[in-house]
């Protein structure tokens, strides 16, 4: 089976443009999850988790990443892991070229980000704020 290439690999390769996936959901849900990973089953979220860290033949096709699901990150050997191995990718992220990665309100808050100043946010940039889906009524992110 020859796969299709995902619509942010063609605008990051074919393009150079700047890519982002922001969801409430897990990032390594089945929808998030087809614009940055090739798998042959939408329940392969460990292997999304790779895929969209950049450890697959074509590298990092995401630039910005904000949703749930860090559990697909996390090493076994980690409280909250919901991986059978023990990798843990997200300490892996800066040698797949993610400059800053974030895991609460807190940390999301201190980018100070300002409408007319997105240009002091250091991409790319991954926050990844529960472990599941995010719970809309419990986390309200304003920018």
């Amino acid at each position: 089976m020859i796969p299709c290439g995902t619509i942010l690999e063609s605008a990051k390769l074919h393009r150079g443009m700047l890519t982002g996936l922001v969801v409430t959901s897990r990032i390594t849900h089945a929808t998030p999850g087809s614009f940055a990973a090739h798998v042959v089953n939408r329940d392969m979220e460990n292997e999304i988790a790779v895929h969209e860290l950049g450890d697959y033949p074509l590298g990092r096709t995401v630039d910005l990443m904000f949703g749930g699901g860090l559990c697909h990150f996390l090493g076994n050997a980690t409280e909250g892991s919901c991986r059978m191995d023990t990798r843990d990718i997200w300490s892996e992220g800066p040698k797949y070229g993610w400059k800053k990665q974030i895991k609460t309100k807190a940390e999301f808050d201190a980018l100070e980000i300002e409408a007319n100043r997105l240009d002091l946010v250091s991409l790319p940039l991954m926050g990844l704020f529960t472990l599941d889906d995010i719970d809309i009524l419990d986390v309200i992110f304003v920018i």
